[in-house]
């Protein structure tokens, strides 16, 4: 279920590199209960769910663009068609909002062209709120800057408070309220960690590398991490928090830091 919030923006305060470029003005069409904004509008993008009507257009973007991300981030399990693929990616947007556990989004150009996909998967919350990023962009509109100003906006939604509560108690932002985003890159995926690093991301030091199937081979990934210590000041809603928000998310960050020290 959806309500209308309309005119509600995100904005980049303070924001290192290209983070602070990029996270400016996001402006939020509308506001899902539990599962934050419903579509994101960006200077050039339309960060949005996926739609029955979207068939054709993602059909045509996964078709052309299946070799260059089956290297990465193949989309396809065995067997599977672009019809199929695009029925099953729209069940698990349906689902991943009806449920709180996924934020699954489609990015479309001005014109309405299908340019990638962004999620944020197995959103877990507790005494730390977090999630897994991933995006694929298609063949023919890399290398455009979309990846960074769709990542971009997706840090916003995922760090600004949840619609109803801006930590504490009162105001209405529209976003996951999450303390924490991971990534995980193959080793040899060197822009892919050069845009993350731009973005804020660092490599989890001490974390165990993890092999991921891709196609009939193992890859070796790690795991990148960035912390609402730097993202929620960042793409807060406008209007300044109260000072005690950014030192709860600081005291999060000191017990998740702790926690690391102990366990590896």
């Amino acid at each position: 279920m959806m309500s209308a919030a309309p005119n509600q923006h995100f904005l980049a305060r303070g924001a290192p590199g290209a983070l602070g470029r990029l996270c400016t003005a996001v402006r939020v069409m509308g506001v899902g209960q539990g599962s934050g904004s419903s579509a994101v509008r960006t200077e050039r993008l339309m960060i949005r769910p996926l739609r029955e009507m979207d068939a054709r257009e993602f059909v045509r973007a996964v078709g052309s663009s299946r070799a260059h991300l089956e290297r990465f981030m193949p989309l396809h399990i065995p067997g599977e068609d672009d019809a199929a693929l695009f029925a099953r990616q729209l069940r698990q947007c349906e689902a991943g909002d009806a449920t709180g556990r996924d934020w699954r989004r489609g990015v479309f150009d001005s014109d309405g062209r299908m340019v990638g996909g962004v999620n944020l998967n197995d959103v877990r919350r507790g005494l730390e709120n977090r999630a897994e990023l991933t995006i694929w962009i298609a063949a023919e509109s890399a290398g455009r800057g979309y990846g960074r100003e769709a990542l971009a906006a997706t840090i916003g939604v995922a760090f600004a408070p949840e619609a109803g509560y801006d930590g504490v108690g009162r105001g209405a932002s529209g976003g996951l309220g999450l303390d924490r985003i991971s990534a995980l890159v193959s080793h040899d995926n060197e822009a892919c960690v050069r845009l993350l690093s731009r973005l804020g991301f660092n490599r989890s030091a001490g974390a165990k590398g993890v092999e991921i199937t891709i196609g009939d081979r193992r890859v070796a990934h790690d795991e990148y991490r960035l912390w609402a210590r730097v993202g929620v000041l960042e793409a807060k809603p406008l209007g300044a928090f109260p000072a005690s928000v950014g030192e709860s998310y600081r005291r999060i960050e000191q017990v998740e830091r702790r926690a690391e020290h102990r366990r590896f």
